[in-house]
């Protein structure tokens, strides 16, 4: 007896939209950080590379003249939507650390110089951001992604590394002071 391969078609297509829709079901979509674990653990204790960067506001920074203090740098770009998720809970952790002189806190972006001013007026950030090239930025987050979070120690080595971001404001203020701050808090 000879099958038809339309008939087997036919029959096994409603099997296939219900187990489609079953997986559907069951994997409802989170948004949530896209942390690379493992690369952050990685990268955690290892010496950050040097780096040297002037915010708006004309502070000049360098691995050099950073060493002794914790550095809190996160890396974005004007058309990355969870960096400007995390916005306002950063403008909040700056507020909180702004007078903290053990404490170091930059935003590094690779929008050019010019643009820059006008992007920190329109989202209303507080803290000291520079701009650096494209390229700088890859390298001082591993040629990763954005938005980026890095905390670097006393000594210069990394203590906390997340790269990704949210699409959700509560998840975001969450990581901002669940994580980020219990550990720029932790290198004193």
């Amino acid at each position: 007896m000879k099958r038809s391969p339309l008939i087997f078609a036919l029959l096994l297509f409603p099997l296939c939209a219900v187990l489609a829709q079953k997986k559907k079901k069951s994997k409802e979509p989170e948004l949530h950080m896209m942390t690379l674990d493992s690369l952050g653990s990685e990268y955690k204790g290892q010496p950050y590379p040097d780096f040297s960067f002037t915010t708006l506001d004309g502070k000049r920074y360098n691995a050099g003249n950073t060493r002794g203090k914790v550095v809190y740098l996160n890396f974005w770009f004007e058309a990355c939507v969870p960096c400007h998720i995390e916005f306002d809970a950063l403008n909040h952790l700056y507020d909180s650390l702004k007078n903290d002189t053990s404490v170091i806190f930059a935003a590094l972006t690779f929008e050019t110089q010019d643009q820059l001013p006008a992007i920190v007026a329109k989202e209303k950030l507080r803290y000291p951001v520079a701009s650096l090239s494209k390229e700088e930025c890859s390298r001082l987050i591993f040629d990763v992604g954005y938005p980026t979070s890095i905390v670097i120690d006393k000594t210069g080595k990394i203590a906390l590394y997340e790269t990704g971001g949210f699409l959700q404001k509560e998840k975001a203020e969450d990581f901002v002071f669940n994580k980020l701050l219990p550990t720029i808090r932790q290198n004193p």
